[in-house]
């Protein structure tokens, strides 16, 4: 999600994780180019389909990637693509239960799917799924547990065609957290979760910390100029907020160019500093944000430490929390997160 490929994928392989999420070539190469040895060894599973130029420059490069396969044209081009079948492709068939987005459609297509374990053969390591609803109400949970059992019914159909150690997974991290039957596979593909964010309003940081989850993320900046605004002054372009009092704001050198959400403008986002939530004031602009600290005592001082995301005294504001008030999901915050001045790392030896 943009937070240092190498450095979380190292400390992720030196947890015991035996299979590592990737989207790009470019990760792709950095995994396997990286300095830490167990980096080569690791598992690749592209998460999302390849362009046949990808896959033919992963498999040519020995990247060893396990490539999504969610149609017979895909697994045809794949078997195609190899010179001599000496070396083959990895593959990962696909099964689309929920997110009507990519996999062979089960049980509409499920003819399909068997044909393409045919084609593919050994080539197969794992079979998934991915769930849409993992994170909602209590319906929207009963509804995935009916996908998993299409899912788990269509696998049963095509295990006569799999190889004998094919894995089966279906968890992201609402899934993995939140659904036993889910866990009992044979792997889960966690994403916000290994940073210590719950994927859903219904999942409170208590839970989260009773099963050894924490946090492990911080988004900060400072303070850059701090001005009082008289009574009937504006803030920000199309004058949005209007001081009913007087009031003290800070300036801070942070916009929606660095990746702070435009959602979260006229008060609807806070930020933390010295541990107290101070309302965004006005339009985030592209370079600049404006805070009221009225609520802070008169030594405040330029340069001052303000937490977007992260920890500050005995509050926390999540990417989730931040998510949700702009109206957006929890990845878009942290993915959006760009230009930082400076990136530390924290017990990642």
């Amino acid at each position: 999600y943009g937070h240092g490929l190498q450095e979380c994928a190292s400390v992720i392989a030196a947890a015991g994780a035996t299979t590592l999420g990737i989207i790009s070539n470019e990760e792709a190469k950095l995994v396997r180019e990286s300095p830490d040895e167990r980096l080569h060894r690791i598992g690749l599973l592209r998460i999302r389909p390849p362009l046949p130029a990808e896959r033919k420059q992963a498999f040519e490069r020995g990247w060893r990637v396990v490539e999504p396969v969610g149609s017979l044209q895909e697994a045809q081009q794949m078997v195609e693509a190899e010179v001599d079948g000496a070396v083959q492709h990895l593959a990962c068939l696909e099964l689309d239960v929920s997110m009507g987005r990519s996999g062979f459609g089960v049980p509409s297509h499920l003819s399909e799917a068997i044909e393409a374990c045919r084609v593919l053969g050994p080539r197969i390591v794992s079979v998934m799924t991915h769930l849409a609803n993992a994170d909602g109400d209590s319906e929207k949970l009963d509804e995935t547990n009916r996908e998993l059992d299409v899912f788990e019914e269509a696998v049963s159909s095509l295990r006569p065609h799999l190889p004998i150690d094919c894995l089966v997974h279906a968890g992201n991290s609402a899934a993995s957290l939140r659904l036993e039957r889910v866990r009992q596979m044979g792997m889960v593909r966690c994403g916000a979760l290994i940073f210590g964010a719950s994927t859903s309003p219904l999942v409170p940081m208590a839970q989260l910390q009773s099963e050894g989850i924490r946090p492990c993320i911080t988004w900060k900046t400072c303070i850059a100029q701090i001005r009082t605004l008289p009574s009937g002054a504006n803030v920000g372009y199309g004058s949005t907020y209007t001081t009913v009092e007087e009031e003290r704001i800070a300036t801070l050198p942070i916009g929606y160019c660095d990746g702070l959400h435009k959602g979260l403008a006229a008060g609807v986002g806070v930020v933390l500093i010295r541990g107290v939530r101070c309302p965004i004031r006005g339009k985030i602009s592209s370079a600049m944000t404006s805070v009221s600290v009225q609520a802070l005592p008169e030594d405040l001082a330029i340069g001052e430490d303000v937490v977007i995301i992260g920890q500050q005294g005995d509050d926390y504001l999540s990417p989730d929390e931040v998510a949700w008030a702009a109206g957006t999901g929890h990845l878009d915050v942290q993915a959006s997160i760009s230009s930082p001045i400076e990136v530390s790392w924290q017990g990642c030896s």
